[in-house]
């Protein structure tokens, strides 16, 4: 449908509608991986970059880098770090982050790309990038991208790397309510469920399952982390009695 729509834009019209366009398949990209269906998320990413050199938008341009950079991550290639530091640095050189939408980009790759070096065990390096998305983001005007969401990040890239107690610690500096986004909601959620059963603490584990359930309950469904994890809690005090965690349980 959108390339249909980039078919019949003419003149001074086609910049803007490829710069619409090339959102449209990132967004398609983002659904695909989330999906496993990384084949589909390439392609959507190669045509979106392709549509956002034509509009001449480099924050388009980074968004669809970003989207090819997480397939290459999902195939375990550790390549996928230097390839979200890049497209953040063109963004950079481009755009000069002068606008709330370019630092909002910018800085949400560099967290991707932290939470990618996470996982291929790089620490340090994910905690460096970390610490610059918050400095820049602290002296810029505000953008939609804020230090509450790189908090997220930092449980996130904990939680790739399997330090369950630093996710807990990260999680008490992020405000949930600030959250953007229904998946932003459920993932932080997810975080702490998993990071709590993991340390033993059942209640919270049961807690943040319950918020997720209330928010963004599809989430929930035919997850196979939903099932295994409410299949540990289900033998615990706090699981046992919790009607939701028998639920997922089966």
């Amino acid at each position: 449908m959108a390339q249909a729509a980039m078919a019949t834009s003419r003149g001074a019209d086609r910049p803007v509608a490829a710069g619409l366009t090339a959102r449209l398949l990132t967004v398609a990209g983002h659904v695909a991986y989330r999906t496993s269906d990384e084949a589909a998320a390439g392609g959507y990413a190669r045509q979106a970059r392709a549509f956002a050199e034509e509009a001449a938008d480099p924050v388009a341009q980074a968004e669809a880098d970003r989207v090819a950079a997480v397939v290459v991550r999902r195939s375990g290639n550790p390549a996928a770090t230097g390839l979200m530091t890049a497209a953040a640095d063109q963004l950079e050189h481009a755009a000069g982050l002068v606008t709330p939408l370019a630092m909002a980009a910018w800085a949400e790759t560099i967290c991707s790309a932290a939470y990618t070096a996470a996982g291929f065990g790089a620490l340090d390096d994910a905690d460096a990038l970390l610490h610059a998305a918050q400095a820049r983001l602290e002296a810029a005007d505000p953008a939609p991208f804020t230090v509450n969401d790189v908090s997220v990040f930092a449980m996130s890239a904990a939680m790739n790397a399997g330090t369950y107690d630093r996710v807990l610690e990260r999680a008490a500096r992020v405000n949930p309510e600030r959250l953007g986004s229904r998946h932003q909601w459920a993932h932080f959620h997810k975080s702490v469920a998993i990071a709590a059963e993991a340390s033993g603490d059942h209640d919270q584990a049961v807690a943040a399952l319950a918020a997720i359930d209330r928010v963004a309950p599809d989430f929930l469904m035919y997850r196979p982390w939903t099932s295994t994890l409410a299949q540990r809690l289900g033998v615990t005090r706090s699981g046992g009695t919790s009607p939701l965690v028998q639920r997922l349980a089966v």
